[in-house]
């Protein structure tokens, strides 16, 4: 088991000119939650990592953002909303290797990095 937190962010509507920076509401989802291999691909999967070239750092983190897989309310209630995914600082050093070959299996490495 791979140990992730999971975090959101929520903007909701402004007026518009408003220049919103900082999210409405956020917090965490979950914190050293267990998952197995298969689920942190398919957590990743089609997120956008926080640097790129991704390097599957364990500081390195993905976001699915509204636009990623459109099952957000955003053409409901005009809000936006991202989740994003962690490696949690509870993982025993071991569990490094993991994360970073899941980014390769999701897809988010360059082949040959």
């Amino acid at each position: 088991m791979i140990l992730i937190n999971k975090t959101f962010e929520r903007y909701l509507p402004h007026d518009e000119g408003d220049d919103v920076c900082e999210p409405d509401e956020s917090g965490f989802l979950a914190e050293s939650e267990p998952v197995t291999f298969r689920e942190l691909v398919d957590l990743l999967r089609y997120g956008e990592p926080s640097s790129w070239p991704a390097s599957g750092d364990t500081r390195e983190w993905v976001t699915h953002n509204d636009s990623n897989d459109g099952t957000r309310d955003y053409y409901e209630t005009g809000a936006r909303e991202s989740e994003s995914i962690f490696y949690s600082r509870d993982n025993p050093p071991r569990n490094a290797k993991w994360w970073r070959l899941a980014f390769r299996t999701a897809g988010l490495l360059k082949t040959g990095v």
